[in-house]
């Protein structure tokens, strides 16, 4: 395997622009983006989602970014944090198979990233595609059976790829940004039936946001951590071959081609209900939530 993985994946996600994606990949990030917002409505409901806001407003962070549902604004890891754990308490989140990643923590930790940032539209599908890309990529590396939860763990590393691309980072600190994140992410199979396993995926939004920063003002990780002896690779057992003999990441042609969303209409429908009522404070521009019209 390469010596250079983390490397080019990191340059990949440098490189790669909003205008490089197919019309249809753009369209359906854009439905994925209404369907988690509408869960984290839905979620924020829930015991642990009402759980995850208090203890995140009794922090008095920052005011960044809100937190659906609870009527409050808090730094962007926290808010992360908080809609993550609340999208996925519906347990009903999209997932990409093979690679068999969700969305639930790396779509609500981009739109907060969004909000802190002041971002437009196009930002934030760029970290989430980006982001998801890199996330399901090495989903499909991985195997399961030994007790991690990778969606979780390497999910983090998803949304700090993202996190980098919103916030411009260079190669060496996008580098670092997925180093610091594989140190970072967690998860146990194990927890599944719990709150925990739920709070894992917003962890998973905060941890990732809060990688990229750090890279941003300096922080270093091993510049081989998915290959390296004692790195991500050997962690999971796998071989991270996500580099092709052209020295190119390996991607999708149409993403996610094998994610599937059948609960969209009745998120939406939650979302626009509460929206509707006032429930939430997020602040974004109206290209954020234009979408496609779906059947």
């Amino acid at each position: 395997m390469s010596m250079q993985t983390t490397q080019k994946l990191a340059e990949y996600v440098c490189s790669t622009k909003y205008d490089d994606f197919d019309s249809e990949v753009i369209n359906r990030a854009k439905v994925l983006c209404l369907s988690s917002l509408g869960a984290a409505v839905w979620g924020s409901r829930l015991r642990a989602g009402q759980i995850l806001a208090t203890y995140v407003k009794d922090t008095g962070a920052t005011p960044e970014a809100g937190v659906i549902g609870a009527g409050f604004r808090t730094s962007a890891e926290l808010a992360s944090l908080a809609n993550g754990t609340a999208n996925h308490s519906t347990e009903l989140e999209d997932v990409s198979h093979p690679g068999a990643i969700y969305t639930c923590q790396i779509i609500p930790a981009v739109f907060a990233l969004g909000e802190k940032l002041q971002a437009p539209g196009k930002t934030i599908l760029e970290g989430f595609i980006l982001g998801h890309e890199v996330q399901s990529r090495m989903g499909m590396k991985c195997p399961h059976g030994r007790g991690w939860q990778h969606a979780s763990h390497l999910g983090t590393i998803g949304v700090a790829a993202g996190a980098a691309k919103m916030l411009r980072l260079g190669v060496e600190e996008t580098t670092n940004a997925l180093s610091i994140a594989a140190s970072l992410g967690s998860g146990l199979v194990r927890q599944t039936g719990t709150e925990a396993h739920l709070f894992e995926a917003g962890a998973a939004g905060g941890n990732g946001i809060a990688a990229a920063m750090l890279a941003k003002h300096g922080l270093n990780g091993n510049p081989n951590i998915m290959e390296g002896n004692g790195g991500i690779g050997m962690l999971w057992r796998a071989n991270l071959s996500l580099i092709s003999s052209s020295g190119k990441v390996k991607i999708s042609a149409s993403w996610p081609s094998g994610s599937k969303n059948t609960h969209v209409v009745a998120f939406c429908r939650e979302l626009l209900i509460v929206l509707s009522h006032s429930f939430t404070t997020m602040t974004f521009p109206a290209t954020t939530c234009r979408v496609s019209k779906f059947k």
